[in-house]
């Protein structure tokens, strides 16, 4: 159980460097063009639903998840790979952390601090 614990525990500074990465990179599409948007992908939203901020954050993060699990892998240059997979994990670890987080915070289910003592009570914290 204590494996259980550190995996955890350990993974949320990670899923918080993923998530600032992702978040960031969301602005960047939200305000300016992005062929994550309306480039690469077989998608090709229409005018009207690239200027609703809201659709346009799902467009990018559905593109960057397709990507990542190999649905769609239109072709596009090295770096911009390196960032769909990033922030790709930016979504899907974020979600782990706002879940675990909220097991923590709000429903009571899990205690963070507990594990955190436990950890380093056995020397690996």
């Amino acid at each position: 159980m204590i494996w259980v614990y550190f995996i955890v525990i350990y993974s949320l500074p990670l899923a918080g460097f993923f998530w600032l990465w992702q978040t960031i990179n969301l602005l960047y599409v939200v305000f300016f063009p992005s062929k994550l948007i309306n480039g690469y992908f077989s998608y090709k939203p229409d005018i009207v639903e690239i200027e609703i901020l809201y659709r346009r954050s799902w467009i990018y993060w559905r593109n960057c998840l397709r990507y990542l699990f190999n649905i769609e892998r239109p072709t596009m240059p090295w770096y911009a790979k390196i960032n769909t997979i990033f922030c790709a994990l930016g979504v899907m670890l974020g979600l782990w952390g706002g879940g675990i987080t909220f097991l923590d915070e709000y429903l009571n289910l899990i205690s963070l601090d507990k594990w955190m003592d436990i950890l380093s009570a056995n020397g690996l914290l």
